[in-house]
Parts: C-alpha cells; structure tokens; sequence
C-alpha cells in the first residue's frame, strides 16, 4: 500500500498500491468494497473529494483518474507529460482535481472532465 484515506464521512477507506489498483474498503467492517483498475503503472497517491462523490487517483503511468465513488467506475482520465506523484483536492465553487508532475507541471480537472494545464511553482 502507497497511500490511503477515509471518505468525507468515514464510512469508506481507499487504498492505492504498486499493483496498479485502487482498493475501497468498508471502514467499519475492514471488508473490500471494490477493487478499481484502470492504471497501466503504480498508482501513487490516492484521494477523495470534498463531497465524497468521486475518487481521485495519480499513478506512474502518466495519468490522473476520477471514478465515481458509488459505482466505482471511471468517469475521466487526464493524461500528463510524466509520471504523477502527488494529488491534492482543493473546492471552489466547482471541484477540481489538482495535481503535481515531477517538472511541476500543475493539471486541474472538473467532474465533468474538463481540463486546464498550466505551471505552479513551488507546490
């Protein structure tokens, strides 16, 4: 396991690890929920959103992914120049996912999958 973290209300766990899967776990229970796929590398971080509504994943092979967080499917994936290490959640009035790439090229993504690219330094 790489990185884990509970939903908003803590009733789900999700997990990321070096097989190339994200594990939902029941947080109560310890019992698996789902197991996601979808990564062709690592997948290094893990995250969920604000509202708890999606899961938000980074891997090595130059890909952040959102699935939904009930059905557990994919709803977008954004492709970057490099590897992905880190994801960060952060709300506005819409939510976007946020993440770093090791040239610290900055992605940004709504739930609907639109994409912004742009440079943030020192994040």
């Amino acid at each position: 396991m790489l990185s884990a973290t509970y939903s908003p209300d803590g009733r789900k766990i999700a997990s990321s690890s070096w097989n190339k899967q994200i594990k939902v776990w029941n947080a109560e229970t310890g019992v698996e929920l789902a197991t996601i796929t979808g990564h062709k590398g690592v997948v290094t971080q893990v995250r969920f959103t604000h509202d708890g509504r999606h899961i938000v994943s980074c891997s090595l092979d130059k890909t952040v992914r959102v699935f939904s967080a009930d059905t557990y499917t994919e709803i977008t994936a954004i492709k970057a120049h490099s590897e992905v290490s880190h994801c960060a959640i952060h709300t506005h009035t819409h939510t976007h996912h946020r993440t770093r790439t090791p040239n610290e090229t900055h992605l940004s993504a709504t739930p609907s999958g639109s994409e912004q690219r742009g440079l943030l330094a020192g994040w």
